[in-house]
């Protein structure tokens, strides 16, 4: 939903690239594509995003078992597991013909690995806004530090704003589970 309303609310010239690891959620976001008239302006790349090119184990959950996949920690059998292509958000906007100008990254508590392979971006001008929704919770249980992402955007010369646009505090941030943050640079 967020690719075709990034194309449809974007303007005629609006593009936009989905990175989804689900094999079920491509196909359905390439039918809604093509319902939507939009085919030819919205990219449908199956991979999930990290911090290196390469492969990644993830687990299969939901309703319907693949529609719905996440980084798998812990021990799995093979038998629940899939292995999905990773790539780099800086990969990807060097394969790509025109620069991102927002970013929306929903990774289930994997926010920083992304961020951390996208350097390039966060420090490129002109700088995309990127909205990235934390989840806290998830990176805690898995006994790592929530706050990594949202310093990785502040060392980078971004500002965080929660959706409304009320600067966020790192506490603020940090004192729920899950967060959804729009994160704009201070400068260029």
């Amino acid at each position: 939903l967020f690719s075709l309303a990034a194309v449809h609310f974007g303007g005629d010239g609006a593009a936009a690239v989905a990175v989804e690891p689900s094999d079920a959620a491509c196909r359905m976001m390439k039918i809604q594509a093509r319902l939507n008239h939009v085919e030819d302006r919205l990219d449908v790349v199956r991979a999930a995003a990290g911090d290196r090119a390469g492969t990644k184990a993830m687990l299969e959950l939901g309703v319907m078992g693949a529609d719905y996949v996440i980084g798998a920690t812990g021990d799995h059998p093979s038998s629940d597991l899939s292995i999905v292509r990773t790539l780099t958000l800086d990969q990807l906007a060097a394969d790509t013909p025109r620069p991102p100008t927002h970013i929306k990254i929903d990774v289930e508590g994997f926010e920083a690995d992304v961020l951390r392979g996208s350097q390039a971006l966060l420090q490129r001008s002109p700088r995309p806004l990127w909205f990235v929704e934390l989840h806290h919770a998830m990176i805690r249980e898995r006994g790592e530090d929530p706050a990594a992402a949202l310093a990785m955007l502040r060392a980078n010369g971004y500002s965080v704003f929660d959706p409304a646009g009320t600067p966020l505090t790192m506490e603020r941030a940090l004192a729920l589970p899950l967060v959804r943050v729009v994160a704009r640079p201070d400068h260029g």
